[in-house]
């Protein structure tokens, strides 16, 4: 029962962080929103493991940040290695590979990556219609994102061209 309780615990503090580093990065504030995702990656990473589906989380989590803030290199890193917990404990038609996918092809859009950028959009958009239905808002959301780099993909080729 006591390892119950802490572990019970331990999964509230953990969403805990990861729902104020969220809330932080919508209002913009980047350097509350990381260190609440930072502690939350430490704290995962110290209960359940480097390996955990719950490092994993945080992972993802905190690459999504450094996205946005133009921090690439970091949240390739953080990314890649987010994604292959999510996989192997999962599979890959899990909630968790398809926000590790939506992140990827936000990052390497922004990073001008078209091609790859189109794989993992179009990775995300696939688990969400196994999962979710075609009519589901999330996987309206990755049916536009997928839309979008790859009318931007086409652009970029026509223009090699």
């Amino acid at each position: 029962e006591h390892l119950f309780k802490t572990d019970v615990r331990s999964r509230i503090c953990l969403k805990t962080l990861e729902l104020l580093g969220i809330l932080h990065q919508t209002l913009g504030d980047y350097v509350q929103a990381e260190a609440e995702l930072i502690e939350g990656l430490t704290l995962s990473r110290r209960i359940f493991g480097n390996a955990s589906c719950e490092a994993a989380v945080a992972r993802n989590n905190l690459g999504g940040l450094y996205n946005q803030q133009g921090r690439f290199s970091e949240s390739l890193s953080l990314l890649c290695r987010a994604l292959y917990p999510m996989i192997s404990m999962h599979g890959e038609d899990s909630p968790g590979a398809r926000s590790v996918y939506h992140n990827l092809a936000a990052l390497l859009y922004a990073r001008r990556d078209y091609r790859a950028a189109e794989e993992s959009a179009r990775k995300a958009w696939r688990i969400s219609v196994r999962l979710l239905g075609e009519d589901h808002p999330q996987t309206r959301i990755e049916e536009t994102i997928y839309a979008s780099i790859l009318n931007d993909l086409r652009r970029h080729l026509d223009f090699d061209s």
